[in-house]
């Protein structure tokens, strides 16, 4: 996976918490932001359950 290390990143910080900490939801939102342009991947295509408004509902 070519997004891995940006993903261990994220697996490590949430890790590092203890139950009374903040999350730092910046940190995870970029992290995911930078691992979707590494597995180039299109976050403004809608998910598998959403429907296509592009394609024809006839």
């Amino acid at each position: 996976l070519k997004c891995a290390a940006e993903f261990g990143k994220i697996m490590d910080y949430v890790d590092s918490l203890h139950y009374a900490d903040r999350v730092d939801y910046s940190f995870i939102y970029e992290m995911l932001k930078t691992a979707a342009i590494v597995c180039d991947a299109n976050l403004s295509l809608p998910y598998d359950w959403e429907d296509d408004k592009s394609k024809s509902q006839n």
